[in-house]
């Protein structure tokens, strides 16, 4: 069983990334170089599609709709591990290429998304990947995007006193949206 599992729900998540996208708006309004706010506009558009899911799950399971994430014990990161290669082996024997990123994705957030409303909450790892997977799911891809940093953002090593690369982002847009 995993150490340490926080939970989310569908509605937090749907305010996190609207006020996330607040801020991006603020900043690339605010910033002189064009290459910075292209950067800006491209992650804002990426975290508009992710609301726009999370706003689909919203509605199809309610804003209370909880994810369960979990830290992933040594043996878990293993299987994890071992379930990603079988899955890339057959798929090279199979359909003849070699499965990239995208399918990493999708086993490291089935790995540890312990509970999601499309789960019944007690399957294995291999379940939770395969449910990721199945087509009677439908699971829409900027979800388990957004699943997947919620998942590593949870198996992120570090000094719990030390404030993470996130928390400084924010401590600076906060900081230059203040009034002098």
């Amino acid at each position: 069983m995993p150490r340490d599992t926080s939970t989310t729900t569908v509605g937090e998540a749907v305010d996190e990334l609207d006020e996330r996208l607040d801020d991006i708006a603020r900043e690339a309004d605010a910033e002189d170089d064009p290459d910075e706010r292209q950067a800006l506009d491209q992650e804002g558009l990426r975290l508009d599609q992710q609301l726009a899911a999370l706003e689909g799950l919203a509605d199809e399971y309610g804003r209370d709709a909880a994810f369960a994430i979990a830290e992933l014990t040594v043996d878990e990161r293993m299987r994890f591990g071992d379930l990603l290669e079988a899955a890339r082996g057959q798929a090279r024997d199979r359909q003849g290429f070699e499965a990239g990123s995208t399918m990493r994705d999708v086993f490291w957030t089935g790995a540890g998304i312990v509970d999601a409303p499309w789960l019944v909450g007690d399957e294995a790892m291999h379940d939770r990947v395969a449910a990721m997977r199945s087509d009677s799911i439908d699971v829409d891809w900027h979800v388990v995007q957004y699943l997947k940093g919620k998942v590593t953002e949870a198996n992120a090593k570090g000094n719990p006193e030390r404030r993470s690369y996130a928390e400084r982002r924010r401590e600076t847009t906060t900081s230059q949206n203040e009034p002098n």
